[in-house]
């Protein structure tokens, strides 16, 4: 009974033995699985960083020629405006205008004054009373007229329709150049923007 017993024990130490090896193995190969799929997901983070970071200096290297570009096209003597546009209250985009200063100077200044707010300064400056009522200003003037495929005008600091306004030099002031739609010497407060090319 007694060599019974010890072979029964012997047998129960090598199935606990087996069992606790199997285990074991099933402990690494699930450790092996954990850090491989760690190493995976890890990898595949230094891949997508790695993405962004060049998205990144793709964005600011097309950035950096854009500005470029910017400044060789604005790399002039003549003055330069811009004119936000809104629609219902909200800023949707911009316009930059190269103004002519060189060949227009009048006109260059009459357009730079209105744009940029600066007609009291200037007023004030060259002793000039603001006519009552007018505006003098692009800021929130509307733009009275659009013809699809053609142009937009706008400018009428007064009205808004483009029955009103007026240059910083008055009603009217000199042609520079050539003579505008309403005839000779008639230049003031309107501008056009065309959208076709201007023979």
């Amino acid at each position: 009974i007694s060599f019974v017993e010890e072979v029964l024990k012997a047998d129960k130490l090598k199935e606990e033995l087996r069992e606790k090896k199997q285990k074991e193995q099933v402990d690494a190969d699930l450790q092996a699985s954990i850090e491989k799929s760690l190493k995976a997901e890890h990898e595949r983070k230094d891949d997508d960083g790695g993405t962004q970071l060049k998205q990144d200096k793709e964005e600011d290297a097309k950035k950096e020629e854009e500005e470029e570009k910017a400044e060789k096209k604005w790399s002039t003597e003549n003055s330069v405006c811009r004119l936000e546009i809104g629609i219902g209250g909200e800023t949707v985009g911009h316009i930059d205008f190269e103004l002519f200063d060189d060949t227009v100077p009048k006109t260059a200044k009459n357009f730079r004054v209105l744009c940029g707010g600066e007609y009291k300064y200037w007023a004030e400056k060259n002793s000039i009373t603001p006519p009552s009522g007018a505006k003098m200003s692009y800021e929130g003037v509307p733009i009275h007229r659009i013809i699809p495929s053609f142009m937009v005008q706008s400018g009428d600091t007064t009205r808004g329709n483009g029955t009103g306004g007026m240059s910083i030099y008055g009603s009217k002031f000199a042609d520079e150049s050539f003579s505008g739609k309403a005839g000779k010497h008639s230049i003031g407060y309107a501008f056009f923007i065309d959208f076709v090319t201007c023979k």
